[in-house]
């Protein structure tokens, strides 16, 4: 008889004969051998398993803190396991070191006042690698600041009134250590300055409100909102006699964006609220707001001119 050789079960795929067989496979795989055409009849199959490794797939997310790190430490950061990954190789910018957890999925970082490169990245981040004994898979990075970030918005009047003390507050963001208000010239700062509320007393000139989040190694973005004072023209123009008609929306309901007709008449400023009361927008001098990005549903839309105010109620339909 002769030895043949088959793959997934004796008698199936004949993948050569002799007694052996040199082989290249891709992934796990189990051959089968037999010798047949003998006087004596067909032997017993008997069987082998290749096991194929591969190194492991990149790890899906890191988590963690990633900005307002400045000189922070015991800052933790992890990644969901990876199959058939044995150990992880974290690596971190300069200005930071890994403390405790080099080879398992969580490590504890701490910063100093500044950020260098990661050489795995070539920018400032927290990178990791899964690995095992067939080698290493791709870098997932994530990128990190000193400087303080995260979204908020201004909370206050956007129409004051001139002489009358008002408060106006940001909510806290991640990293920051003070807060540095700015306001429209002939405002008065009464008290707050260098936390997330302040109270002022407006002057007659209309401006933004604006404050900068800080921490001891950068700033943040600036974040404003734009005051008109009531009764009083603005400090680059003089009011004018432009009659301001009812104002028209359209389309309403509206899909990608809503037209603000209000004829001859700009208005000086815009705010839309949704149906709690949250703004989603505001803006100066526009006629055109995009609402790609809104969810579906009634908003009111309030315009500032320059001797009234005007809101009206705006669908939003995609």
């Amino acid at each position: 008889g002769s030895w043949k050789w088959y793959k997934n079960a004796c008698g199936g795929i004949c993948i050569g004969s002799g007694s052996s067989l040199v082989v290249m496979p891709i992934c796990t795989t189990t051959y089968y051998v037999r010798s047949e055409g003998g006087s004596c009849g067909t032997t017993t199959c008997m069987s082998i398993t290749v096991i194929v490794n591969h190194p492991p797939a990149r790890p899906a997310y890191i988590t963690g803190l990633t900005s307002g790190l400045c000189n922070r430490t015991g800052v933790t950061y992890c990644t969901p396991a990876v199959s058939g990954a044995t150990s992880y190789q974290w690596s971190v910018p300069t200005g930071a070191t890994i403390v405790s957890g080099q080879g398992t999925t969580c490590i504890t970082v701490n910063f100093s006042g500044s950020l260098g490169s990661n050489n795995v990245c070539g920018y400032a981040a927290i990178c990791v690698r899964a690995s095992n004994s067939c080698g290493l898979s791709q870098a997932r990075c994530v990128n990190l600041s000193v400087a303080p970030s995260g979204t908020a918005s201004i909370s206050g009047l956007g129409c004051a009134t001139q002489g009358v003390t008002t408060v106006y507050s940001v909510g806290a963001i991640s990293g920051a250590t003070t807060y540095n208000w700015t306001v429209p010239i002939g405002w008065h700062i009464v008290s707050g300055q260098g936390t997330t509320s302040i109270t002022v007393i407006p002057g007659s000139c209309w401006g933004n409100v604006s404050v900068v989040p800080s921490n001891a190694c950068a700033n943040g973005l600036m974040i404003k909102k734009y005051v008109v004072v009531s009764g009083h023209g603005r400090r680059d123009a003089e009011v004018t006699n432009v009659i301001i008609p009812d104002v028209n929306l359209y389309p309403n309901p509206a899909n990608d964006y809503f037209v603000i007709d209000s004829g001859d008449a700009i208005p000086v400023y815009v705010e839309v609220m949704d149906m709690t009361g949250k703004m989603v927008f505001n803006g100066s001098q526009i006629r055109q707001v995009d609402v790609n990005n809104w969810t579906n549903g009634i908003y009111f839309v309030r315009m500032y001119f320059e001797n009234e105010i005007q809101t009206k109620r705006i669908e939003i339909l995609h």
